[in-house]
């Protein structure tokens, strides 16, 4: 008996995580993954990794992150916002960019929900801040690939220019130009993530205990 129910849990497992796989490359390839507000382009696929991340633990929130990563790679393959400038200067950076930050955003999430859980005062509150967690690192973790790896080839260019004035030299003007173009679009997606996220992780997660 206890064989049998060892398996009903792992093929239950694999079929969540199959789900979630499925809804992430759905929405990361069509415009179910996006929100447009003008000119910002906010991306709700993080969503399904915030799930994977509380509901499957540190492996599924690792494997959602990974394909979430992949999958943004491709789309810059596939000539989306700034991937072909990227590219350009390097292919391999620009993979690791796209890949590594979002692995460790499902792995951290993941660790971040099971410490919660742990805590009688935060437990109550662990979904949604897993969730949010999750938005915020996929921002933090992100951009500050992009600024690490490609500072001087894409970011200074992209925001130091002759009208404004800025330089290379001017770090903590062109840092403040960077995340003022980042920080709008980043608090909705937090917001998003943190609601529909966490309400969704909460509910699965009631229903596999009844």
């Amino acid at each position: 008996m206890a064989i049998a129910k060892k398996s009903v849990l792992t093929t239950g497992y694999v079929v969540r995580l199959a789900a979630l796989c499925t809804v992430l490359l759905i929405m990361t390839f069509t415009p179910l993954g996006y929100l447009s507000v003008g000119a910002l382009s906010m991306s709700l696929c993080v969503i399904p990794v915030a799930i994977g991340a509380i509901v499957l633990g540190a492996l599924g929130g690792t494997l959602l992150g990974a394909l979430f990563g992949i999958s943004s790679f491709i789309q810059a393959l596939m000539g989306r916002d700034f991937g072909p400038i990227l590219l350009e200067v390097s292919p391999l950076l620009t993979a690791f960019a796209c890949i590594i930050p979002r692995v460790l955003e499902g792995l951290l999430t993941s660790l971040i929900f099971k410490a919660m859980r742990k805590n009688r005062y935060s437990r109550p509150f662990s979904f949604e801040t897993a969730a949010l967690c999750t938005a915020l690192l996929n921002a933090l973790l992100f951009i500050g690939a992009l600024c690490l790896l490609f500072w001087n080839e894409y970011i200074v260019p992209m925001v130091a220019t002759p009208e404004n004035g800025l330089t290379a030299t001017d770090y903590l003007p062109v840092i403040s130009a960077v995340l003022s173009l980042v920080l709008l679009q980043a608090i909705i997606e937090t917001l998003l993530c943190t609601v529909i996220g966490g309400a969704i992780a909460k509910a699965l997660t009631i229903k596999k205990r009844l």
